[in-house]
């Protein structure tokens, strides 16, 4: 019943919606099988989607994917960085110079 309910299910949905959507569409699972299961008296704890057996060509395009995500974050965390440091050695001169100034004085 379970399997048949998620086979069901993903007959509705592309793949990456699928997964997209999968916390709701477990929500949806948990309700439908609870109330299908007390019908034989049956109680369920949970009803979890543990694996997605996607087509190797698709999992290559979101590890990519993942990958890519990764590298944008890492650049725009560099990019910061560099920013900040350029900002400190800014400052720095900037505290020199008026060092500088006043020995003059």
């Amino acid at each position: 019943m379970v399997g048949n309910h998620f086979r069901n299910s993903a007959q509705n949905f592309e793949a990456l919606d699928f997964l997209k959507q999968r916390s709701e569409i477990q929500q949806e699972a948990v309700d439908h099988i609870k109330a299908a299961l007390s019908a034989y008296g049956v109680q369920t704890i949970g009803t979890f989607i543990n694996e997605i057996d996607l087509p190797d060509e698709l999992e290559e395009q979101l590890t990519t994917r993942k990958i890519l995500m990764e590298r944008a974050k890492t650049i725009e965390e560099e990019t910061k960085t560099e920013k900040h440091r350029q900002v400190l050695i800014e400052e720095q001169e900037k505290t020199k110079n008026q060092a500088k100034r006043v020995r003059k004085l």
